[in-house]
């Protein structure tokens, strides 16, 4: 992808995260003036409301620019020795689990301790998750599961497996490309901001189709020599 692309797709994304929520912050301010314009006695459970879309709309904007920012500037890397159970424990408690969504915990890994920075490495997690839970509207089981493998060196492989519809294989080389998505309503900034916090730990992230449906995604984090 060249600059002018790049350029392109941002300019797009930046559009897209902040045409809605500014138009319903501009809309709620309009109503709130022309009530309080009136002269007429002013409802409280009203303004109230107006005043709470506000308030949840400017969230919005705020998270957006966050995500924004942390492509242009990534966050400083603090890698420490991590154990990677209690860092998937982390991030289940964080995340809000969706209605009809269940977890199946597989720990196999019997050295689960990963050299990582504790926070990137979660948000990678929450990230996944909420990925894979997105892919499921009806409910489902995601699977995490660790495991320990040698490839010349020490890993540890992290899998979080969804049992959604999978992703079309042609799309899969451009799933972790910035602003690209297969969903809408997204700015298709999450994974990428994933594969950039894990490949800059010297780990690696893979996107695939599950067997025989839903999506695998493959984190691998090094360990200590």
């Amino acid at each position: 992808m060249d600059a002018d692309q790049l350029l392109q797709r941002f300019t797009r994304c930046l559009v897209h995260n902040m045409s809605n929520p500014l138009a319903a912050i501009l809309g709620c301010g309009q109503l709130l003036e022309r009530m309080l314009q009136d002269g007429e006695p002013v409802d409280a459970g009203q303004c109230r409301a107006y005043v709470s879309m506000i308030l949840s709309e400017t969230e919005k904007c705020a998270r957006a620019l966050e995500r924004l920012a942390l492509l242009a500037r990534p966050p400083e890397l603090r890698p420490i020795p991590t154990d990677l159970h209690e860092l998937i424990q982390r991030a289940l408690d964080a995340f809000e689990v969706p209605d009809g969504i269940s977890f199946a915990l597989e720990r196999e890994a019997w050295d689960p301790t990963v050299i990582a920075d504790p926070e990137l490495t979660c948000h990678v997690l929450v990230n996944l998750l909420q990925n894979a839970a997105e892919a499921m509207p009806e409910g489902g089981t995601i699977t995490v599961r660790t495991e320990n493998c040698h490839e010349g060196e020490k890993w540890v492989r992290l899998v979080v497996a969804d049992e959604g519809p999978g992703i079309a294989p042609d799309l899969l080389p451009r799933i972790t490309d910035p602003f690209f998505t297969t969903r809408q309503r997204h700015n298709g900034i999450g994974l990428t901001l994933c594969a950039q916090f894990i490949s800059r730990q010297n780990g690696r992230l893979r996107i695939e189709n599950g067997s025989p449906t839903g999506v695998r995604a493959i984190v691998v984090l090094p360990q200590e020599d």
